[in-house]
């Protein structure tokens, strides 16, 4: 019953989840950064706004289709995940520049990094999986099919469970972060 809650919480949620994860930063870069990072989709580019003065302060392009932002796990910078160019361009938060693009990330339209920050978890939502990755180095590590549409995703705090709704296929995927195998498919 429990597991069946987490699932309807998470599918129900669904971005909300995500972006509240996706702001927590550490480290006293991420504590000072006070810019938002919005993804301009149809436009291929990222627009940086100043949150006091509520200002965009610049706009640049990145790959096709950009669609979320998350931090990396010391915090010093701000991965955009390029949907349709399979790569994450990667942004310094004290300069606001594009500083690289890290290539091999297939459909990066949502992802997520666990409680630990040790791993990046990548909703390939075209492809119907999801792949895991090294969070510092980008390997990846394991491709775990979910259902049609994978989309937004939530750890359990104790890290020891994922969860991932698939929208189209309408469940929601369990996961066992110890094995990285499908542990329950729920129907929601």
């Amino acid at each position: 019953m429990k597991l069946r809650w987490f699932a309807w919480c998470a599918a129900v949620a669904g971005l909300t989840v995500l972006t509240g994860l996706s702001w927590g930063m550490t480290g006293a870069d991420a504590s000072r950064d006070q810019m938002i990072y919005t993804t301009n989709s149809d436009s291929d580019s990222v627009s940086i706004i100043d949150r006091k003065t509520r200002t965009v302060v610049r706009t640049f392009p990145v790959g096709d289709y950009p669609h979320h932002v998350l931090h990396s796990p010391d915090g010093k910078f701000r991965y955009v995940g390029n949907t349709h160019s399979d790569s994450l361009t990667v942004v310094d938060i004290k300069t606001h520049k594009p500083v690289r693009v890290i290539p091999d990330i297939l459909d990066p339209y949502s992802f997520i990094l666990d409680p630990a920050r040790k791993f990046m978890v990548v909703s390939g939502t075209r492809k119907g999986f999801v792949e895991v990755y090294d969070a510092r180095t980008f390997k990846k590590l394991h491709r775990i099919w979910t259902g049609r549409e994978p989309n937004h995703m939530i750890f359990s705090r104790d890290g020891t469970l994922f969860l991932v709704t698939n929208e189209r296929s309408r469940t929601v995927s369990a996961i066992d972060t110890g094995t990285w195998k499908l542990k329950k498919q729920i129907t929601v």
